[in-house]
């Protein structure tokens, strides 16, 4: 029987050198398939650490733009209001004139705007208690000086206006209010004056 036991021996001697090979391969083809893995896992793991810093950014810039945008938006609203206060001072300014500068203000913008000379002048009801028989008469001297019509009369109707006049002869009206002309104004100088405020 030691002649079995010996070739039993021998086969599983051999076998186990056989299956310590096959396990050896078997280990070796598992670490480098994990080391395979590893490495793609790990390749992932940067693609994705690339993109969640790329998308952080960006979305820490559109953050940053949208901060701009709004701090943009406030400074020129407030641009806006002091814009617009400039022309209400502007405004106030003309209707404080001392009354020999308004009345010839007014008298320049009648002037001006008459087109037959035989019109009816509003005024404002301060206007008109104030200056109104003289602005009219001053107004039809400077028309007559022109040689034309100067038959403007003083309107019994009171303007709803700061100051400033309308000449109105039947259905049109001509409005040469403060109000107006200062809006007109504004409306072509705001860049002007912007400039000249915050340049």
């Amino acid at each position: 029987m030691k002649g079995i036991e010996k070739i039993t021996n021998r086969i599983r001697e051999e076998a186990e050198a056989d299956a310590a090979v096959v396990l050896n391969e078997a280990k070796a083809k598992a670490d480098e398939i994990l080391a395979g893995y590893r490495e793609q896992a790990k390749l992932l793991y940067e693609e994705r650490h690339e993109a969640g810093l790329a998308e952080a950014a960006a979305a820490a810039d559109r953050k940053n733009r949208n901060a701009g945008l709004s701090a943009k938006k406030a400074i020129l609203s407030v641009k806006h209001v002091l814009v617009k206060d400039a022309y209400k001072f502007a405004l106030q300014d003309l209707l404080s004139l001392p009354k020999e500068d308004y009345i010839n203000l007014l008298a320049k913008y009648a002037v001006s705007a008459a087109s037959s000379g035989t019109e009816e002048l509003m005024l404002s009801a301060k206007d008109k208690a104030a200056i109104g028989g003289k602005l009219v008469e001053i107004v039809n001297t400077r028309l007559a000086a022109e040689g034309k019509t100067a038959k403007i009369r003083l309107s019994e109707k009171e303007a709803d206006i700061q100051g400033g006049l309308i000449l109105a002869e039947n259905d049109i009206a001509v409005n040469c209010s403060l109000e107006k002309l200062v809006y007109n104004l504004c409306e072509s100088m705001d860049r002007s004056v912007a400039g000249i405020l915050f340049g």
